[in-house]
This record gives C-alpha cells, structure tokens and sequence, in this order.
C-alpha cells in the first residue's frame, strides 16, 4: 500500500532519490515501477533499452527476482527442518541454526 499512497510523489518527481529508492526494495518494486516508468518513458528522446532509466528498471526486477528466487530457498531449508520437529514449537534460535545448516 506504501508505493500506492505515495504515488502522487511518484507521478510529480519520478526521479527523486526516495523513489528510486523505493523502486529497488522488493516489496514496492512492482507499483513504484510500473508508475516510474509510465512518466519516464514518454520523455525519453529514443526508445532505446540503453537509456539509464530502462537500464534502471531492468536492474530492479533482477533485485527482484534475485529476492524472490532467495525468500523460496530460505524459507524451504526452514520448512524442510520445521516438518520434521512433528509439532514441536520452533524457537528463533533454533531457526536461525536450520538456515545456517
């Protein structure tokens, strides 16, 4: 909801720093992109992908994807450890072990 309520600072100053910003934090990079690029692109000279602000925007949805592929991997070793506990209650220490195992 954060990259909604902020959109109207999205739309005013696509490029500020605290947009940019928000745009490479996983959880805001879907909204806070799609409404960058919508401002962005428009007034790009050339639709080449070798302007900085489509470099910019591929190099978010690597963060992404990167974050994603590694939130799936954590949370497998924690559930792989977590099903085999048969019920018992898993303390954050005893995670913490699991993920450096």
């Amino acid at each position: 909801m954060i990259p909604v309520i902020l959109s109207s600072m999205i739309i005013d100053d696509p490029n500020s720093l605290v947009v940019r910003i928000m745009s490479f934090i996983p959880m805001f990079t879907p909204t806070s992109m799609v409404l960058r690029l919508n401002f962005i692109i428009p007034s790009l000279p050339d639709h080449s992908l070798f302007q900085p602000a489509i470099l910019v925007s591929i190099l978010a949805l690597i963060v992404l994807a990167a974050s994603v592929v590694g939130t799936i991997w954590l949370t497998a070793k924690i559930f792989r450890m977590g099903i085999l506990m048969h019920g018992k209650r898993a303390t954050l220490p005893e995670i913490m072990k699991w993920i450096r195992q």
